[in-house]
């Protein structure tokens, strides 16, 4: 569970502000805490573990980009603080010049974590339709049908656990620019 947004302060920051900028990774850090709390609420079996987030540089590469972003999220108001290049080396294992590190990140078992989810969501009145396969959606401003090979639900809401929409989400495509990705 990442402390923070998938982009860099810098670039958001210059984009929209540093108003902005700070409240995504105030919100994230966020985020991240109390998804671990809900975990630890449900007694999910996720296996969860505080685990900082180092932010390194490439080995051989300059660290003077990350030291200039640990500065602007520093100036900002963040949690962010340097580490020096024995003790990031020693972190992550291979030489770098220096690291981020952040605290309030978490490992935990993505799978075990959404039965979980998904066992307190159907508890609380939630219908789950699990491998249901899904022909085609259609919205309206206030309903959304899933039309699947047995019929149609209508509902106010869709959660998509996806990168991207896909297919059977053709509608959706155009709102939606990948930015930035990891694997």
């Amino acid at each position: 569970i990442l402390p923070e947004p998938d982009a860099w302060f810098r670039q958001v920051e210059a984009v929209s502000g540093v108003r902005v900028a700070r409240t995504a990774w105030q919100e994230a850090r966020r985020s991240a805490l109390d998804m671990a709390s809900l975990l630890k609420r449900l007694n999910a079996r996720a296996d969860l573990a505080a685990s900082p987030l180092v932010i390194a540089e490439a080995p051989g590469s300059d660290a003077t980009a990350l030291r200039r972003e640990q500065a602007d999220r520093k100036a900002a108001g963040l949690d962010a603080p340097w580490m020096t290049a024995a003790a990031a080396s020693s972190a992550v294992g291979t030489a770098t010049g220096g690291a981020i590190r952040l605290r309030d990140g978490f490992r935990y078992d993505p799978v075990r974590a959404t039965i979980a989810l998904t066992k307190a969501a159907a508890d609380a009145g939630a219908r789950v339709f699990e491998k249901s396969a899904v022909k085609r959606t259609r919205f309206t401003r206030k309903t959304a049908d899933v039309v699947t090979a047995t019929g149609s639900i209508r509902t106010r809401g869709i959660y998509i656990a996806t990168g991207r929409p896909g297919p059977v989400f053709r509608q959706l495509e155009r709102h939606v620019t990948v930015r930035q990705g990891f694997a």
